[in-house]
């Protein structure tokens, strides 16, 4: 089955967005990731979107973006990831930027263009950001691109504890009611299995 086409790159007025490659960039997200505010999107580096929501394909890898500041020979100052984390339940987008980048409209303006890039190019129609009480700036850059508060998620750890998380969606995006979502997502059932289970 043929995949989807993830762009390589996208552009804004200031940014470039390249398409992760795990090679690359998997220190640059080890190094948001150590940053103690932050709780980065570790699905990253998996195969993250669900074949049902792209038409009968499957993401071939990570399907985030890395944020580099002028062209892509620039700084990298933050990322863009999407994740499926369960089956059935819209994607969420999340973002990143390094702390001395912050505050200048970085992580708005990249995620609004992957918004309209996932939206447009492949047709996913439910976005939604999982977000912390707490993180009140995050939330200003959600109602930014456009989400509004749609109700609360339980995001569960390994550790099973679980904690209630602001879910906002886009305007064709269900209402949330406190659903358990696993922090690092559950597997999706690879084509064969289903296969055999149907036999």
């Amino acid at each position: 089955m043929s995949q989807p086409k993830f762009a390589p790159f996208l552009y804004t007025a200031r940014l470039t967005l390249r398409l992760y490659s795990c090679s690359e960039d998997d220190a640059f997200t080890a190094e948001l990731a150590r940053m103690p505010e932050e709780k980065l999107n570790s699905l990253v580096n998996r195969n993250i979107l669900h074949r049902s929501l792209l038409k009968g394909h499957k993401a071939p890898g990570p399907a985030g973006y890395i944020i580099y500041l002028g062209s892509a020979t620039g700084p990298k100052v933050g990322l863009i990831s999407i994740s499926q984390r369960k089956e059935g339940f819209p994607p969420d987008i999340g973002w990143a930027v390094v702390p001395d980048q912050r505050r200048k409209g970085f992580a708005t303006e990249a995620a609004t263009e992957c918004l309209r890039f996932w939206q447009e190019e492949l047709g996913l129609q439910e976005i939604c950001a999982l977000l912390s009480r707490e993180n009140v700036a995050s939330q200003g850059i959600a109602e930014r691109i456009g989400l509004v508060n749609k109700g609360t998620i339980r995001l569960e750890v390994p550790s099973g504890s679980s904690e209630e998380i602001l879910a906002y969606g886009n305007k064709t995006a269900r209402e949330f009611k406190g659903e358990v979502i696993k922090y690092f997502g559950e597997p999706e059932e690879d084509e064969d299995e289903k296969v055999e289970k149907e036999n």
